[in-house]
């Protein structure tokens, strides 16, 4: 492992001394406001950009020059999943070194080679948020055809990534200080003649992302991983099959749920209650609530939350009504199995629906099952 520091203490005080030399006011200088407490250079803004901007092109220049010790902080990156921290410096000091001889197994040089190889798949027109929905095989990005391509969902919770620990790795590869090694920005100034020219064309001047990708740096990588060694392709993670339910027997006297619905045979009989405050305030007096108990034969389900059932009156079974065809699953809130129906049928629907049981109580009926007051 190289133990060497990219800038060596010579070259760095050589850089601060660029930077403070830069900051020097010099007597040609573009000043604003020079009679003024606090006049502006515009002339040391510029040299100091342009230092900045050199030191980033020569680091850059000299991490892409090592990629044994770039592929050593990967490793760690990814055996460590953000738990701790990494000062980039040190990936190229020899103070990994311990954290290195952890991390660097032939399964963890196996899912950084897969997910360099997802890299090279993701287009250019996708921003940070969507390769991490990539790597973590969530949204748009979890259907063809990504789903097919290398990497895809990788840093899923199938497994075993959290949310957070996806986007801290994801985020190496775009965000300081290895954002221009693997994607440059080369998105266009929304301000800019080429962004009003988007807009024209139907765009989103301020949402046009264009990254540019460096394929030869990440195939220098890929290399690296390929020559160490590496175990068999990542598999695919074993979901957990769930336990076969064990569907419901009903018993005469059972209470009917939305949950249990399901396991109810069609042709099962079973009384419900419905609960309706009457009008005025909370804090009426006179506030009453009237519960009306309905019998039913169940026929089947529409679908969730919606049902078919046959009215119950005075010990025969009709058709069911056009209204109450597909009856919300608020009927099964207070709802009692009585049994399977064996009465009188008849094939026509009633006019209405008489409820088999009626009464009044004052005040609002803690008993019902959407009441939170009492007063």
């Amino acid at each position: 492992m190289n133990a060497q520091a990219l800038f060596t203490e010579a070259e760095s005080a050589d850089w601060a001394a660029r930077r403070k030399d830069a900051e020097r006011w010099r007597p040609n200088d573009d000043v604003l406001r020079p009679e003024s407490p606090n006049p502006y250079s515009r002339s040391v803004y510029d040299r100091r950009q342009a230092v900045r901007r050199a030191f980033e092109v020569e680091r850059l220049r000299r991490v892409a020059a090592r990629p044994d010790d770039l592929v050593n902080m990967l490793l760690v990156a990814f055996h460590e999943r953000g738990t701790r921290s990494i000062t980039w410096d040190e990936a190229f000091d020899g103070t990994l070194a311990d954290r290195v001889s952890l991390a660097d197994t032939p399964k963890n040089r196996r899912h950084v080679h897969t997910i360099l190889s997802g890299l090279k798949q993701v287009p250019q027109s996708w921003a940070k948020s969507a390769t991490t929905r990539f790597f973590r095989g969530i949204g748009k990005q979890a259907k063809a055809p990504w789903c097919h391509r290398p990497g895809a969902g990788v840093l899923g919770k199938d497994y075993g990534w959290k949310q957070y620990e996806a986007t801290w790795f994801t985020e190496i590869f775009y965000n300081w200080p290895l954002n221009d090694l693997f994607f440059g920005d080369d998105s266009p100034d929304c301000y800019s003649d080429e962004g009003r020219e988007i807009e024209d064309e139907g765009g989103n001047r301020f949402a046009a992302t264009r990254k540019e990708r460096d394929d030869d740096m990440i195939d220098t990588l890929l290399g690296v991983l390929s020559q160490r060694g590496m175990a068999d392709e990542v598999p695919k993670p074993e979901k957990p099959q769930p336990k076969p339910r064990k569907p419901k027997v009903f018993k005469p006297g059972d209470k009917i749920t939305g949950r249990n619905v399901r396991d109810l045979p069609p042709g099962s009989h079973f009384r419900w209650t419905t609960h309706r405050r009457g009008r005025g305030g909370k804090d009426r007096k006179d506030e009453v609530t009237r519960h009306r108990t309905y019998e039913s034969v169940y026929v089947e389900r529409v679908k969730p939350g919606q049902y078919t059932l046959r009215p119950v009156m005075d010990g025969v079974c009709f058709e069911p009504m056009r209204r109450h065809r597909g009856s919300g699953s608020h009927v099964f809130d207070d709802a009692e199995y009585i049994g399977p129906w064996d009465g009188k049928e008849v094939q026509v629907a009633p006019d209405d629906w008489k409820p088999v049981k009626t009464r009044t109580t004052q005040g609002w009926d803690e008993g019902a099952p959407w009441d939170y007051h009492n007063p």
